[in-house]
């Protein structure tokens, strides 16, 4: 036995959603200051056919205590240390029991119609992507992804498609490996290379998550392992050089900015 871990949630008192088409993941650390809005953004449309897990990685402020207060709607949460936030999600996965999966930062919310547009959009799809709302010092841009399709040679320079607002069919999740975590800051953009090259989706303009920005992901160092997935997905060695001289441009040209 763990002494260390806790874990909690519905399942726990033997209540498990039967066949949910969704799993919810949040994973969070020290999250007391926004896991609230995030719990509650779920609550709002949560169904039976959602289901909702949170990870947390051991938490030392009142993060726990705080999903404790939301036990009535949360599947299963469970506390304990990780080895970074893509072992973290990676770890959700593994407790998800829907047909899809998506992943809600524990900072973020998504809006009322979220799932309701997912479900009446999907149609079996392997992916489903919609816009996002990027929140940063109190300043905004609207991340709308754009129609793609599976093409082995494609250039994707840059993200293609906002993370936040992605859903993916656990049988792809699995099949792709999860978040190769021998990236600290960017799995997600290896992960979603590797999706829409493979499989297909389906992409609504929506914007139905509010993204704040400034954590792991918001520094310089995701742009040296962005380079370093551009090379092993991309064999142009020209393209992948402009694409990281552009990127560090477009990155200090946003910390000015956004100052």
């Amino acid at each position: 036995m763990d002494l260390n871990k806790l874990e909690g949630g519905l399942r726990m008192n033997a209540v498990h959603q039967k066949n949910p088409l969704v799993t919810v993941i949040t994973v969070v650390f020290n999250g007391e200051a926004s896991i609230e809005r995030t719990i509650k953004s779920v609550a709002e449309q949560k169904t039976p056919e959602i289901e909702y897990i949170i990870v947390d990685g051991a938490s030392r402020d009142n993060t726990v205590k705080i999903i404790r207060q939301y036990e009535q709607v949360v599947d299963y949460w469970i506390s304990e240390k990780d080895k970074g936030i893509y072992n973290a999600m990676n770890k959700g996965a593994t407790y998800a029991s829907g047909k899809y999966i998506t992943f809600l930062n524990a900072d973020d919310t998504m809006k009322m119609n979220y799932l309701q547009t997912f479900t009446s959009l999907i149609q079996d799809k392997d992916y489903f992507s919609c816009g996002v709302k990027m929140i940063y010092n109190n300043k905004t841009i609207n991340w709308v992804p754009f129609n793609i399709i599976p093409a082995h040679n494609t250039f994707f320079w840059r993200m293609p498609l906002p993370h936040p607002g992605l859903m993916v069919k656990k049988t792809v999740f699995d099949e792709l490996g999860g978040f190769n975590e021998k990236y600290r800051y960017a799995a997600d953009y290896d992960f979603i290379l590797r999706l829409v090259k493979k499989y297909n989706g389906i992409f609504s303009d929506k914007v139905m998550i509010d993204f704040y920005m400034g954590g792991a992901s918001s520094n310089k160092a995701i742009l040296l392992e962005n380079n370093s997935i551009r090379k092993n997905n991309h064999s142009n060695k020209l393209l992948v050089s402009l694409a990281h001289q552009i990127e560090l441009f477009k990155w200090k040209i946003a910390k000015i900015r956004y100052r």
